[in-house]
Protein backbone atom coordinates (compact mmCIF):
# COMPACT_ATOMS: atom_id res chain seq x y z
CA UNK A 1 0.00 0.00 0.00
CA UNK A 2 1.35 3.43 -0.99
CA UNK A 3 2.30 5.90 1.72
CA UNK A 4 0.36 9.17 1.81
CA UNK A 5 1.61 12.76 1.82
CA UNK A 6 -0.60 15.78 2.49
CA UNK A 7 0.61 19.30 1.67
CA UNK A 8 -1.21 22.12 3.50
CA UNK A 9 -0.93 25.82 4.26
CA UNK A 10 -0.51 27.42 0.83
CA UNK A 11 -3.40 28.29 -1.46
CA UNK A 12 -3.17 28.65 -5.21
CA UNK A 13 -2.41 25.23 -6.69
CA UNK A 14 -2.32 24.62 -9.65
CA UNK A 15 -2.11 28.30 -10.65
CA UNK A 16 1.40 29.10 -11.86
CA UNK A 17 3.72 30.69 -9.28
CA UNK A 18 7.16 29.94 -7.85
CA UNK A 19 5.61 28.47 -4.69
CA UNK A 20 3.26 26.23 -6.68
CA UNK A 21 6.13 25.00 -8.86
CA UNK A 22 8.07 24.06 -5.73
CA UNK A 23 4.98 22.38 -4.26
CA UNK A 24 4.67 20.33 -7.41
CA UNK A 25 8.35 19.34 -7.49
CA UNK A 26 8.41 18.37 -3.81
CA UNK A 27 5.36 16.19 -4.44
CA UNK A 28 7.01 14.64 -7.51
CA UNK A 29 10.04 13.85 -5.36
CA UNK A 30 7.79 12.11 -2.83
CA UNK A 31 6.11 10.23 -5.69
CA UNK A 32 9.52 8.80 -6.55
CA UNK A 33 9.69 7.72 -2.90
CA UNK A 34 6.41 5.79 -3.31
CA UNK A 35 3.98 8.34 -1.88
CA UNK A 36 0.52 9.35 -3.04
CA UNK A 37 0.39 13.14 -2.79
CA UNK A 38 -2.55 15.45 -2.06
CA UNK A 39 -2.46 19.25 -1.85
CA UNK A 40 -5.18 20.86 0.28
CA UNK A 41 -6.20 24.51 -0.22
CA UNK A 42 -8.63 26.13 2.23
CA UNK A 43 -9.23 29.48 0.50
CA UNK A 44 -10.36 30.37 -3.01
CA UNK A 45 -8.14 33.37 -3.68
CA UNK A 46 -8.12 33.51 -7.48
CA UNK A 47 -10.24 33.67 -10.58
CA UNK A 48 -9.79 30.80 -13.02
CA UNK A 49 -11.31 27.82 -14.76
CA UNK A 50 -9.93 25.04 -12.57
CA UNK A 51 -12.21 22.58 -10.82
CA UNK A 52 -12.21 22.56 -7.02
CA UNK A 53 -10.62 19.11 -7.06
CA UNK A 54 -8.62 17.18 -9.59
CA UNK A 55 -5.32 15.53 -10.45
CA UNK A 56 -2.39 17.16 -12.24
CA UNK A 57 0.76 15.20 -13.09
CA UNK A 58 -0.37 12.52 -10.65
CA UNK A 59 -0.79 15.03 -7.80
CA UNK A 60 -4.28 15.29 -6.32
CA UNK A 61 -5.57 18.63 -5.10
CA UNK A 62 -8.70 19.64 -3.21
CA UNK A 63 -10.21 23.04 -2.34
CA UNK A 64 -12.12 22.62 0.90
CA UNK A 65 -14.25 25.63 -0.09
CA UNK A 66 -15.67 23.44 -2.90
CA UNK A 67 -14.90 26.41 -5.17
CA UNK A 68 -11.65 27.27 -6.94
CA UNK A 69 -12.54 30.81 -8.03
CA UNK A 70 -13.57 33.82 -6.03
CA UNK A 71 -17.01 35.30 -6.57
CA UNK A 72 -17.84 39.00 -6.97
CA UNK A 73 -19.37 39.10 -3.49
CA UNK A 74 -16.80 39.97 -0.80
CA UNK A 75 -19.17 38.83 1.95
CA UNK A 76 -19.76 35.45 0.30
CA UNK A 77 -16.02 35.01 -0.31
CA UNK A 78 -15.32 35.65 3.37
CA UNK A 79 -18.00 33.21 4.50
CA UNK A 80 -16.87 30.50 2.08
CA UNK A 81 -13.28 30.90 3.28
CA UNK A 82 -14.36 30.37 6.89
CA UNK A 83 -16.30 27.32 5.72
CA UNK A 84 -13.22 26.10 3.83
CA UNK A 85 -10.98 26.32 6.88
CA UNK A 86 -13.46 24.27 8.94
CA UNK A 87 -13.91 21.61 6.23
CA UNK A 88 -10.13 21.39 5.80
CA UNK A 89 -9.63 20.56 9.47
CA UNK A 90 -12.29 17.82 9.34
CA UNK A 91 -10.67 16.44 6.18
CA UNK A 92 -7.25 16.35 7.84
CA UNK A 93 -8.63 14.62 10.95
CA UNK A 94 -10.17 11.76 8.98
CA UNK A 95 -7.77 11.48 6.01
CA UNK A 96 -5.13 8.74 6.55
CA UNK A 97 -1.73 10.45 6.35
CA UNK A 98 1.86 9.33 6.83
CA UNK A 99 3.70 12.61 6.22
CA UNK A 100 2.42 16.20 6.19
CA UNK A 101 4.20 19.23 4.78
CA UNK A 102 3.09 22.60 6.15
CA UNK A 103 3.79 25.68 4.05
CA UNK A 104 2.62 28.65 6.10
CA UNK A 105 4.02 31.64 7.98
CA UNK A 106 0.91 31.94 10.17
CA UNK A 107 1.90 30.71 13.62
CA UNK A 108 -1.67 29.96 14.76
CA UNK A 109 -2.46 27.99 11.60
CA UNK A 110 0.78 26.02 12.04
CA UNK A 111 -0.15 25.31 15.67
CA UNK A 112 -3.52 23.84 14.69
CA UNK A 113 -2.01 21.76 11.88
CA UNK A 114 0.72 20.49 14.21
CA UNK A 115 -1.81 19.54 16.89
CA UNK A 116 -3.98 17.56 14.44
CA UNK A 117 -1.00 15.71 13.01
CA UNK A 118 0.48 15.11 16.47
CA UNK A 119 -2.74 13.41 17.58
CA UNK A 120 -2.71 11.32 14.39
CA UNK A 121 1.00 10.51 14.83
CA UNK A 122 1.71 11.93 11.39
CA UNK A 123 5.27 13.09 10.68
CA UNK A 124 5.35 16.84 10.00
CA UNK A 125 7.72 19.03 7.99
CA UNK A 126 7.57 22.84 7.90
CA UNK A 127 8.96 24.74 4.91
CA UNK A 128 10.86 28.01 5.37
CA UNK A 129 11.50 30.18 2.30
CA UNK A 130 11.97 33.74 3.61
CA UNK A 131 12.81 35.70 6.73
CA UNK A 132 9.30 36.95 7.51
CA UNK A 133 10.49 39.51 10.07
CA UNK A 134 12.61 41.31 7.44
CA UNK A 135 9.81 42.04 4.96
CA UNK A 136 8.43 45.60 5.06
CA UNK A 137 6.50 47.56 7.67
CA UNK A 138 3.96 45.56 9.65
CA UNK A 139 1.18 45.93 12.16
CA UNK A 140 1.67 44.96 15.79
CA UNK A 141 -0.31 41.77 15.17
CA UNK A 142 1.90 40.70 12.28
CA UNK A 143 5.06 41.52 14.22
CA UNK A 144 3.78 39.34 17.07
CA UNK A 145 3.04 36.53 14.60
CA UNK A 146 6.57 36.82 13.18
CA UNK A 147 8.06 36.62 16.67
CA UNK A 148 6.10 33.48 17.51
CA UNK A 149 6.91 31.94 14.13
CA UNK A 150 10.65 32.53 14.46
CA UNK A 151 10.90 31.43 18.09
CA UNK A 152 8.38 28.60 18.40
CA UNK A 153 6.95 27.30 15.10
CA UNK A 154 9.79 24.89 14.39
CA UNK A 155 9.51 23.40 17.86
CA UNK A 156 6.01 22.20 16.97
CA UNK A 157 7.04 20.04 13.99
CA UNK A 158 9.30 17.06 13.43
CA UNK A 159 11.43 18.50 10.65
CA UNK A 160 12.21 21.70 8.75
CA UNK A 161 12.87 22.39 5.07
CA UNK A 162 14.72 25.74 4.89
CA UNK A 163 15.61 27.13 1.48
CA UNK A 164 18.93 28.72 2.47
CA UNK A 165 21.87 28.39 4.83
CA UNK A 166 20.82 31.63 6.54
CA UNK A 167 17.38 30.23 7.42
CA UNK A 168 18.85 26.88 8.39
CA UNK A 169 21.11 28.59 10.93
CA UNK A 170 18.22 30.68 12.22
CA UNK A 171 16.12 27.56 12.83
CA UNK A 172 19.05 25.96 14.66
CA UNK A 173 19.21 28.94 17.02
CA UNK A 174 15.55 28.69 18.07
CA UNK A 175 14.83 24.97 17.61
CA UNK A 176 18.15 23.09 17.84
CA UNK A 177 16.46 19.71 18.30
CA UNK A 178 14.43 19.94 15.07
CA UNK A 179 15.82 17.91 12.17
CA UNK A 180 16.54 19.89 9.00
CA UNK A 181 17.18 19.42 5.31
CA UNK A 182 18.13 22.45 3.24
CA UNK A 183 15.90 22.30 0.18
CA UNK A 184 16.95 24.98 -2.34
CA UNK A 185 15.18 25.86 -5.55
CA UNK A 186 14.12 22.73 -7.43
CA UNK A 187 13.92 22.24 -11.18
CA UNK A 188 12.53 19.57 -13.48
CA UNK A 189 15.21 19.62 -16.17
CA UNK A 190 13.16 17.40 -18.46
CA UNK A 191 10.63 20.23 -18.82
CA UNK A 192 13.31 22.34 -20.48
CA UNK A 193 13.88 19.78 -23.23
CA UNK A 194 11.01 21.03 -25.34
CA UNK A 195 10.92 20.69 -29.09
CA UNK A 196 11.60 23.95 -30.92
CA UNK A 197 8.37 25.91 -31.14
CA UNK A 198 7.49 27.72 -34.36
CA UNK A 199 4.43 29.89 -33.99
CA UNK A 200 3.43 33.53 -34.24
CA UNK A 201 5.01 34.31 -30.86
CA UNK A 202 8.41 32.72 -31.45
CA UNK A 203 8.73 33.91 -35.05
CA UNK A 204 8.67 37.45 -33.69
CA UNK A 205 11.69 36.75 -31.43
CA UNK A 206 14.41 37.34 -34.03
CA UNK A 207 16.69 39.61 -32.00
CA UNK A 208 19.37 39.32 -29.32
CA UNK A 209 18.18 40.07 -25.80
CA UNK A 210 18.75 39.94 -22.07
CA UNK A 211 15.91 38.67 -19.91
CA UNK A 212 14.46 39.27 -16.48
CA UNK A 213 11.49 37.37 -15.07
CA UNK A 214 9.87 38.48 -11.84
CA UNK A 215 7.06 40.16 -9.96
CA UNK A 216 5.88 43.75 -10.38
CA UNK A 217 6.08 43.95 -6.58
CA UNK A 218 9.89 44.14 -6.81
CA UNK A 219 9.81 47.63 -8.35
CA UNK A 220 13.20 48.59 -6.91
CA UNK A 221 14.83 45.59 -8.60
CA UNK A 222 13.03 46.30 -11.87
CA UNK A 223 14.29 49.90 -11.87
CA UNK A 224 17.81 48.62 -11.16
CA UNK A 225 17.65 46.28 -14.16
CA UNK A 226 16.30 48.94 -16.49
CA UNK A 227 18.99 51.43 -15.41
CA UNK A 228 21.72 48.81 -15.89
CA UNK A 229 20.43 47.89 -19.35
CA UNK A 230 19.99 51.47 -20.56
CA UNK A 231 23.67 52.14 -19.77
CA UNK A 232 24.78 49.27 -22.05
CA UNK A 233 24.07 51.24 -25.23
CA UNK A 234 23.65 48.25 -27.55
CA UNK A 235 21.28 46.95 -30.21
CA UNK A 236 20.37 44.18 -27.78
CA UNK A 237 16.90 44.32 -26.29
CA UNK A 238 15.68 43.77 -22.74
CA UNK A 239 12.81 41.30 -22.31
CA UNK A 240 10.83 41.66 -19.08
CA UNK A 241 8.45 38.85 -18.13
CA UNK A 242 6.35 40.32 -15.35
CA UNK A 243 3.57 38.94 -13.20
CA UNK A 244 1.48 40.38 -10.41
CA UNK A 245 -1.22 42.96 -9.92
CA UNK A 246 -2.64 44.24 -13.24
CA UNK A 247 -2.76 47.82 -11.93
CA UNK A 248 0.96 47.84 -11.13
CA UNK A 249 1.77 46.17 -14.44
CA UNK A 250 -0.14 48.88 -16.30
CA UNK A 251 1.87 51.59 -14.53
CA UNK A 252 5.15 49.90 -15.47
CA UNK A 253 4.09 49.56 -19.11
CA UNK A 254 3.28 53.28 -19.22
CA UNK A 255 6.62 54.18 -17.64
CA UNK A 256 8.60 52.14 -20.17
CA UNK A 257 6.52 52.57 -23.33
CA UNK A 258 8.95 55.13 -24.80
CA UNK A 259 11.81 52.60 -24.75
CA UNK A 260 11.45 50.60 -27.96
CA UNK A 261 14.23 48.18 -27.00
CA UNK A 262 12.43 47.11 -23.80
CA UNK A 263 9.74 44.48 -24.35
CA UNK A 264 7.26 43.43 -21.67
CA UNK A 265 5.41 40.11 -21.61
CA UNK A 266 2.95 38.78 -19.05
CA UNK A 267 0.64 35.78 -18.77
CA UNK A 268 2.59 33.78 -21.35
CA UNK A 269 2.48 29.99 -21.65
CA UNK A 270 5.09 27.77 -20.02
CA UNK A 271 6.31 26.71 -23.48
CA UNK A 272 6.89 30.31 -24.50
CA UNK A 273 8.57 31.07 -21.17
CA UNK A 274 11.03 28.23 -21.71
CA UNK A 275 11.60 29.37 -25.30
CA UNK A 276 12.54 32.84 -24.04
CA UNK A 277 14.89 31.39 -21.41
CA UNK A 278 16.57 29.10 -23.92
CA UNK A 279 17.20 31.87 -26.45
CA UNK A 280 18.32 34.69 -24.15
CA UNK A 281 21.95 35.81 -24.30
CA UNK A 282 21.94 36.58 -20.59
CA UNK A 283 19.49 36.14 -17.69
CA UNK A 284 19.34 38.76 -14.94
CA UNK A 285 18.72 38.10 -11.25
CA UNK A 286 20.08 40.92 -9.04
CA UNK A 287 19.85 40.43 -5.27
CA UNK A 288 19.47 43.44 -3.01
CA UNK A 289 21.93 43.51 -0.12
CA UNK A 290 19.17 43.04 2.45
CA UNK A 291 18.32 40.36 5.00
CA UNK A 292 15.27 39.48 2.90
CA UNK A 293 17.35 38.66 -0.18
CA UNK A 294 20.07 37.00 1.91
CA UNK A 295 17.52 34.59 3.36
CA UNK A 296 15.55 33.75 0.23
CA UNK A 297 16.61 31.87 -2.89
CA UNK A 298 14.74 33.00 -6.03
CA UNK A 299 13.17 30.12 -7.92
CA UNK A 300 14.20 31.78 -11.18
CA UNK A 301 17.87 31.01 -10.51
CA UNK A 302 17.12 27.31 -10.96
CA UNK A 303 15.10 27.89 -14.13
CA UNK A 304 17.71 30.26 -15.55
CA UNK A 305 20.54 27.76 -15.10
CA UNK A 306 18.47 25.01 -16.74
CA UNK A 307 18.58 26.99 -19.99
CA UNK A 308 22.36 26.65 -20.24
CA UNK A 309 22.66 30.39 -20.78
CA UNK A 310 24.73 32.67 -18.50
CA UNK A 311 23.10 34.36 -15.54
CA UNK A 312 24.12 37.74 -14.15
CA UNK A 313 23.72 38.13 -10.40
CA UNK A 314 25.70 39.44 -7.43
CA UNK A 315 27.64 37.94 -4.54
CA UNK A 316 24.90 37.77 -1.91
CA UNK A 317 23.04 35.09 0.02
CA UNK A 318 23.01 31.58 -1.43
CA UNK A 319 24.77 32.77 -4.60
CA UNK A 320 28.00 32.84 -2.57
CA UNK A 321 27.69 29.12 -1.88
CA UNK A 322 27.07 28.01 -5.47
CA UNK A 323 28.42 30.39 -8.09
CA UNK A 324 31.87 31.70 -9.00
CA UNK A 325 32.35 34.73 -11.22
CA UNK A 326 33.13 33.86 -14.85
CA UNK A 327 33.22 30.15 -14.01
CA UNK A 328 29.54 29.18 -13.85
CA UNK A 329 27.87 32.62 -13.77
CA UNK A 330 28.59 36.33 -13.91
CA UNK A 331 28.72 37.23 -10.23
CA UNK A 332 29.06 40.95 -9.61
CA UNK A 333 30.85 41.84 -6.40
CA UNK A 334 28.07 44.21 -5.35
CA UNK A 335 24.48 45.18 -6.12
CA UNK A 336 25.70 47.92 -8.43
CA UNK A 337 24.34 49.27 -11.73
CA UNK A 338 27.79 49.79 -13.28
CA UNK A 339 28.89 46.24 -12.48
CA UNK A 340 25.74 44.73 -14.02
CA UNK A 341 26.17 46.94 -17.09
CA UNK A 342 29.77 45.74 -17.45
CA UNK A 343 28.66 42.10 -17.23
CA UNK A 344 26.10 42.62 -20.00
CA UNK A 345 28.73 44.28 -22.19
CA UNK A 346 31.08 41.33 -21.60
CA UNK A 347 28.40 38.91 -22.82
CA UNK A 348 27.83 41.01 -25.94
CA UNK A 349 31.57 41.19 -26.72
CA UNK A 350 32.42 37.57 -25.78
CA UNK A 351 29.51 35.33 -26.83
CA UNK A 352 31.43 32.02 -26.97
CA UNK A 353 33.07 32.39 -23.57
CA UNK A 354 29.77 33.57 -22.09
CA UNK A 355 27.92 30.54 -23.44
CA UNK A 356 30.57 28.25 -21.96
CA UNK A 357 30.04 29.90 -18.57
CA UNK A 358 26.29 29.31 -18.93
CA UNK A 359 26.84 25.63 -19.68
CA UNK A 360 29.04 25.32 -16.58
CA UNK A 361 26.17 26.80 -14.57
CA UNK A 362 23.78 24.24 -16.03
CA UNK A 363 26.16 21.40 -15.16
CA UNK A 364 26.44 22.58 -11.54
CA UNK A 365 22.70 23.11 -11.23
CA UNK A 366 21.87 19.59 -12.40
CA UNK A 367 23.66 18.34 -9.31
CA UNK A 368 22.10 20.87 -6.93
CA UNK A 369 18.63 21.78 -8.24
CA UNK A 370 17.39 18.68 -10.10
CA UNK A 371 14.47 17.42 -8.02
CA UNK A 372 15.15 13.62 -8.28
CA UNK A 373 18.46 14.23 -6.49
CA UNK A 374 16.48 14.88 -3.28
CA UNK A 375 14.83 11.46 -3.10
CA UNK A 376 17.57 10.00 -0.89
CA UNK A 377 18.01 13.06 1.41
CA UNK A 378 14.24 13.35 1.96
CA UNK A 379 13.92 9.61 2.54
CA UNK A 380 16.69 9.77 5.14
CA UNK A 381 15.04 12.74 6.85
CA UNK A 382 11.69 10.92 7.09
CA UNK A 383 13.39 7.79 8.43
CA UNK A 384 15.22 9.85 11.07
CA UNK A 385 11.96 11.15 12.51
CA UNK A 386 10.93 8.82 15.33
Amino acid sequence: MAKRLIYVGFNGFPRASAEVVKQKLICKTFQLMGFECTIICNKNYFFGNYRYRGTIEGISYFYSTFLYSKTKSKIFNKLIQIFGVCVEKLYLIYKPTDVAIISSRNFWAISIYALIFKIKRTKTLLTHVEDVSSVGKKSVGKKWNDYLFNHYAFRLVDGALPISEYLKNKISNFAPETLQLKLPVMVDYNSFKLKEIRDEFTVGISFNYFLYCGSVSYKEVLNFIVDSFKAVGSSYKLVLILNGQPEKLKIIRNELKEYKNIIIYSEISFQHLIYLYNNAKGLLIPLRETVQDKARFPHKIGEYTASGNPIITNNWGEVKNLFTNKVNAFVCERYDVELFTAAMRFIIDNPKESKSIGLNGEKMAKDVFNYPNYVEPLSNLIKSIT
